[in-house]
């Protein structure tokens, strides 16, 4: 559980931030929550994170990354996302964001509307897809996105909803099950 971890609510009274964070030497293979993990490190330039949700107990990342407001590239590749159902407002506010290295697997499949489930009956019969809500809200740099998904979620998704602006390029890989 890292929710707020490194979270930094700005204060004047409080020290400026961090500038660079190298967790990558740390492995987080049953995390479930990653809740604003990383949210409000204003002045973070550079940041490493650890490998992370392998264990696919990963459910929430929802804030992981917001109001990195000086960060200009953040590398997922560690992160097993294949199970999150909530990446509402991950990345919102990161305004010199230009690149996100690796891919978000967003196939969540076994996300259904009552939660997670192993039971592939049960969701084929009640599916949902992954939660987008203003994902990438106030990034006006990012250049592209790659995403792995199932036939639930689009580019007019991740662009209306997920708020990704008009010009960066999304790549979508499709993920079907037979």
């Amino acid at each position: 559980y890292c929710r707020d971890m490194f979270k930094n609510e700005f204060h004047p009274s409080v020290n400026n931030g961090l500038k660079k964070l190298d967790l990558s030497m740390l492995s987080f293979p049953n995390v479930e929550n990653t809740d604003n993990m990383f949210g409000q490190l204003e002045r973070l330039t550079e940041l490493k994170v650890p490998k992370m949700g392998q264990n696919h107990r990963f459910s929430n990342a929802r804030l992981m990354f917001n109001d990195l407001k000086s960060i200009k590239t953040i590398d997922v590749t560690g992160i097993d996302f294949s199970r999150v159902g909530n990446f509402e407002r991950m990345f919102c506010n990161c305004e010199n964001l230009e690149e996100i290295k690796g891919v978000i697997d967003m196939r969540a499949i076994g996300n259904s509307a009552f939660g997670w489930t192993d039971n592939f009956n049960d969701w084929i019969r009640d599916p949902a897809p992954p939660n987008v809500a203003a994902m990438f809200f106030n990034c006006p740099k990012l250049k592209k996105v790659t995403i792995r998904t199932n036939i639930f979620l689009n580019d007019a998704i991740f662009r209306n909803t997920g708020g990704l602006n008009s010009t960066c390029e999304l790549e979508i890989r499709r993920s079907y099950i037979s």
